[in-house]
């Protein structure tokens, strides 16, 4: 018993030779499990997960090596910084180690996890999409991209040319359905154009040094043939093309006055003065019904519709009248 005794005193001032010395051997001896894969490196040093012999909080020794974690929770960011029932708790509660190397001390239940307190909330169709599609294999939950263009890359049928700020145009609810607000550019759709294909002026994916001019989409409709240059917004609107709206009075030096009756006896005094002048037969028919006038001003004949204004018996009759 003696020896025993002496064996034990002996073993005692061994361990308590140097607080620090003693406090290794004897959380080694009581250790509860190997850690995880993540944390073997650290067995061996308890004293940078453990403050030795305290029950005091062991978190800010956690933080310390997972800057990343204690960023986001200074910062109110990510899942630890946003939820509010993480600030004042201790890490072991949610990641409890020493459970072995194969554990998972993340302990997170992808089927009811709640993206919300996260920078990336799953909205519209992001809600369907599988974990695995963002999350990939042996890599960190929080790296997971956040960017559009770093999932939709091969959806991008713009190729990278407009960059990758694809909400601009895109939502969560349907990626093919795109919008874009043309009233913050320099040509704002109105009228009809608010209707047209994106394709019809924007062949081949191209945006930039777009035509802007009516003659530029229009030239196949310009019944004029070019003849009156590319202003063809002097006569038509983007309303539609073929409402035309020329102005007789203020482009020409013949303004066009109202409509005024050719017969019967409501008829404008030159119609009635011609009837009397030349008979009722002389009166028009239809348009273009043409009369000539002599340098005195007297009737010198009148002509029905069917007669071209450059027919023989027309320029005879000029010529007469001229002398």
């Amino acid at each position: 018993m003696r020896s025993l005794a002496r064996m034990a005193l002996a073993i005692g001032v061994w361990l308590f030779m140097s607080a620090a010395g003693s406090a290794n051997v004897l959380e080694k001896l009581v250790m509860p499990g190997d850690l995880i894969e993540g944390h073997a490196k650290l067995e061996s040093k308890c004293e940078n997960c453990h403050e030795p012999f305290s029950k005091g909080s062991q978190a800010r020794l956690c933080l310390a090596c997972h800057k990343d974690v204690a960023a986001d929770i200074n910062a109110e960011e990510g899942l630890h910084g946003k939820r509010r029932d993480v600030k004042g708790i201790e890490c072991k509660h949610c990641h409890t180690d020493h459970k072995g190397r194969g554990e998972d001390i993340v302990r997170l239940d992808r089927e009811i996890f709640d993206h919300k307190p996260t920078d990336f909330p799953l909205l519209g169709s992001h809600a369907r999409v599988k974990c695995d599609s963002c999350h990939a294999p042996k890599r960190k939950l929080r790296d997971a991209p956040t960017r559009c263009i770093d999932c939709h890359k091969t959806d991008d049928a713009h190729q990278g040319r407009l960059g990758a700020e694809c909400a601009d145009c895109h939502d969560t609810e349907r990626w093919g359905k795109a919008r874009f607000d043309h009233g913050k550019t320099k040509f704002v759709l109105d009228g009809a154009h608010k209707q047209a294909d994106c394709k019809s002026c924007h062949a081949g994916e191209r945006y930039k040094a777009t035509p802007t001019k009516c003659a530029s989409c229009h030239r196949l409709d310009d019944a004029h043939g070019g003849r009156y240059g590319d202003k063809c917004d002097s006569c038509h609107s983007a309303k539609s093309w073929k409402e035309a709206v020329f102005d007789h009075t203020q482009e020409t030096e013949f303004p066009l006055a109202g409509k005024q009756k050719v017969i019967g006896a409501g008829a404008h005094p030159l119609y009635r003065w011609i009837a009397a002048e030349l008979g009722e037969g002389a009166a028009p028919k239809w348009n273009f019904h043409k009369y000539l006038l002599g340098p005195d001003g007297a009737l010198a004949g009148a002509w029905p519709a069917k007669v071209a204004p450059k027919s023989p018996e027309i320029l005879t009759a000029i010529e007469t009248a001229l002398g």
